[in-house]
């Protein structure tokens, strides 16, 4: 992946005074809940995500995890409940109202343009932001015509940000899977987001390429600002990646807190493993 060591976590000096959590959350939800039918897939989750920070959301397979980033991405619909971003109300919103807001993800199953190259991919992240759009291309506006020239500059770097930049005018089908993840990250990261979403970021790759992209999240955070919320069953990336961890188990959080908390916290491990922890 050619990345360097992790951006370090900066907070400001002179620090308010404690306020209450929501306050302080970039994105919070409150109560969310999702039926599907009688399948009750999230039942009531509050969770905050702070400004600068990495949280982890885990637990086994049908917890409801990839149903609260397609809640809070607009892809799901649900009236009950609430999210908001930045303090603002965004449940009910559509996807691509979400996403120009500055919330971007990844998905589970890499969606890429496979015929298109790795900077067309890219770019397509800018061209959702671009206000005159396909008419304004297609008339060569000179504001379009230079947004043009941003959007193709700024995809380059991205490229080069994941290390890809030698590989910008090949096909994106035609990429090994690891480094389909790695241009999936560029793409959202094109969106300009203050949240990127990764809901499986690591599944697929080698133990070398889940080392890499530990590094390089860490510089989306540190170097980027950009706050991250992650989806991951492998253990090992999130236990030294992340800041915080929410757990969840049919549709309800059982534990939250640090890495070392969650890890030795009794409900977690009857959770992962079916049995009462000694």
């Amino acid at each position: 992946m050619g990345v360097s060591g992790a951006g370090a976590r900066t907070r400001s000096p002179r620090r308010p005074p404690p306020a209450p959590e929501s306050a302080m959350a970039l994105l919070e939800t409150r109560g969310l809940t999702m039926n599907f039918g009688r399948l009750v897939a999230v039942n009531s989750v509050s969770l905050d995500l702070e400004p600068g920070e990495i949280l982890g959301l885990i637990g086994p397979n049908g917890a409801g995890k990839s149903t609260i980033f397609n809640v809070i991405t607009g892809v799901y619909r649900t009236d009950r409940g609430a999210i908001r971003f930045q303090e603002r109300e965004i449940l009910g919103l559509r996807p691509h109202q979400v996403a120009r807001l500055g919330i971007a993800r990844t998905f589970q199953n890499i969606e890429l343009f496979g015929e298109m190259s790795l900077l067309q991919n890219v770019r397509t992240g800018f061209h959702l932001q671009a206000r005159s759009g396909v008419l304004g291309a297609m008339l060569q506006l000179p504001a379009s015509a230079r947004r043009e020239r941003e959007a193709r500059t700024a995809s380059l770097g991205l490229l080069e940000f994941v290390g890809l930049e030698r590989l910008a005018s090949q096909r994106a089908a035609s990429l090994p899977f690891g480094q389909q993840r790695l241009l999936e990250l560029a793409r959202a990261l094109a969106l300009r987001p203050r949240i990127l979403l990764l809901d499986e970021p690591a599944s697929g790759l080698s133990h070398a390429e889940t080392d890499d992209l530990s590094h390089l999240l860490r510089r989306v955070r540190g170097e980027l600002g950009v706050t991250i919320l992650l989806v991951e069953h492998v253990m090992e990336l999130v236990m030294q990646l992340c800041d915080r961890i929410v757990v969840l188990d049919h549709g309800v959080k059982i534990s939250e807190g640090s890495p070392a908390k969650v890890r030795g916290d009794p409900r977690v491990i009857q959770a992962y493993l079916g049995e009462d922890a000694t």
